[in-house]
Formats: structure tokens, sequence, C-alpha cells
């Protein structure tokens, strides 16, 4: 909802940390990251920089905040103290704090697709790299944890299969292993 990006954006204006807000199909940012502009080669996904006390989100389906860990940490628990349960909070890397409507996650995203293709999760795969693939990896009965996986990641699933780095092509050739052909 609104009144929360409104408040989560408010919070973090009191760290340095850069702030991204996902709307409909549009990426906000208030300053540019140079860092950030890597993935827009990869990926297609453009953001446009705004300023955010004169844009109307709607339909925002994900803030997140890069910076510090430390830094985010702290914010992480003023927003857990002053938006109570309204949210969903996970690292997916140590600079980047995701936050979006409470109960939204991979996980539940994935268990909604298999229950609408009456599949359940004994006849699914996932691959993961970041905290924020943990709910879904848990969920299937195929977890698959990238080499290049956060640490906290791959320490809390340690005994799940792996897959060589999304550098290295590794979805593709553990598919390749498991289904040959």
């Amino acid at each position: 909802p609104t009144d929360l990006v409104d408040r989560l954006l408010a919070l973090a204006a009191n760290f340095d940390i850069h702030s991204n807000v996902y709307s409909g199909d549009d990426w906000f940012v208030e300053a540019e990251n140079p860092r950030l502009l890597e993935f827009h080669k990869a990926s297609q996904f453009f953001y446009q920089q705004v300023d955010y006390s004169q844009t109307p989100f709607t339909s925002v389906s994900k803030v997140f905040f890069v910076g510090d860990h430390d830094q985010l940490e702290i914010l992480k628990s003023q927003i857990e103290e002053t938006l109570e349960d309204q949210l969903s909070l996970t690292f997916s890397l140590d600079d980047t704090l995701e936050v979006m409507n409470k109960g939204v996650s991979k996980g539940k995203a994935l268990a909604m697709m298999l229950d609408h293709r009456n599949e359940g999760p004994g006849n699914a795969m996932a691959f993961g790299d970041g905290m924020n693939d943990k709910e879904m990896l848990e969920l299937v009965h195929h977890p698959v944890v990238m080499e290049n996986a956060h640490p906290s990641l791959k320490a809390a699933l340690s005994h799940f299969m792996r897959a060589e780095s999304n550098q290295e092509n590794g979805v593709a050739k553990y598919l390749n292993r498991v289904f040959p052909g």
C-alpha cells in the first residue's frame, strides 16, 4: 500500500543507503547507482530516476534498499518495530534488503502456481542463490543451491544439492546432468 511505501522511504531517508521501488513494470530510484547499472545490461530492465516526493506510486510490488549491511540491519529493525507484521523482509544479498507485503515470497508464489497446476512440491525443482530463495528451496522436492549463493543460504541449506555458479551456466549444466539427452 502507498502509505507503507511512503513510511518505508521516510525511514530509509535517515540512512546512507540506496532506495529502489518496483511499481508495475517500472523500477524507480531517487539517485543513480553505478553498481545497479551493471544489471541493466544483463536484464534489459532499466531504472528511472525520479523525485519520490513527486511520484505517485501505484501497484508497488517491492521496495528494496542497497547499502552497508550494518546500516541495513538497523533499518530492518526499525521497519519491524514501526510497521509491525505488515511486511515481509529478507536479505537477498548482504547489501540488499527486500521489503514486500506480508506473505509475499518466492516460496508462496511457487506454492500457488503448483496448486493452480494441481501439482505438488514433489514434482518441482528450484534453484536459488539468495536468502529470498530459502522458502522456495525448502518447499520443493528437488532444491538446488547455486555455488555463487549467499554464504548464509549455503550454510542454512548445506545439505541441499549444489550447482555451479550462475556465471558458469550452472542451472543449464545441472539440468543437462539430471535430464540428459
